[in-house]
């Protein structure tokens, strides 16, 4: 934000910056700019998908509530995440804190939590397979609605690319699949066993003909 406000007040406009100059809409984009570039780089330092370091960032380091949270950094368990944390603690948006021999990581400020949910979630709606962004929605209604889910060749297209991509995917998502799968296969069943029952009544019906013309 401030080289941003030299570059454009100071170098282009050649005067002192003043309070007004300051515009808060500014500052939350400049934020979130910094915020993507940090993942961006980060990710490819591990390296490892953007978007599963995106998920973990959200899912461990803010609360369901907005809040700040601290986890427990243990490289053995985090695998390439680890990594991609040591870039985001040197470009300042992770703060280590060591304690008993143990670390912990978290957002280097609260200011950073709305930025960092509204970078995640531009990138997402940019970046996101069609059953990704579902998957999202399916949540967010307790995963009961069926008829969110996917079937048919949207339900193939997103097949192919989690069997190409299985480390990208979350849990949400691949219960999304999951019941996909199901409702498709238990509505096979119920088309098959409809099928079955109109066939048996035709040959009933066919049965009882014969019999009424033999009498």
């Amino acid at each position: 934000v401030c080289l941003r406000l030299w570059d454009k007040i100071v170098g282009g406009e050649k005067r002192s910056i003043s309070p007004d100059d300051v515009d808060q809409a500014e500052i939350e984009q400049a934020l979130s700019d910094y915020v993507d570039a940090a993942l961006k780089k980060a990710a490819q330092a591990a390296p490892m998908s953007e978007k599963v370091l995106r998920d973990w960032i959200e899912d461990n380091l803010i609360t369901s509530t907005g809040i700040r949270a601290q986890a427990l950094r243990e490289p053995l368990v985090l695998g390439k995440v680890d990594g991609a944390i040591a870039a985001l603690i040197d470009t300042r948006l992770i703060r280590s804190d060591k304690r008993n021999d143990r670390e912990w990581i978290e957002l280097a400020h609260d200011r950073l939590v709305g930025p960092l949910r509204a970078a995640n979630k531009t990138w997402r709606s940019r970046n996101l397979k069609p059953f990704q962004r579902q998957a999202e929605l399916y949540a967010k209604t307790g995963q009961t609605h069926k008829e969110m889910l996917f079937w048919g060749e949207e339900l193939i297209e997103a097949e192919r690319f989690a069997a190409a991509h299985p480390d990208e995917l979350n849990d949400e998502e691949r219960k999304f699949l999951k019941d996909s799968r199901e409702e498709r296969d238990r509505l096979a069943k119920e088309r098959k066993r409809r099928q079955y029952l109109l066939v048996a009544g035709a040959a009933v019906f066919v049965l009882i003909g014969g019999l009424i013309l033999n009498n």
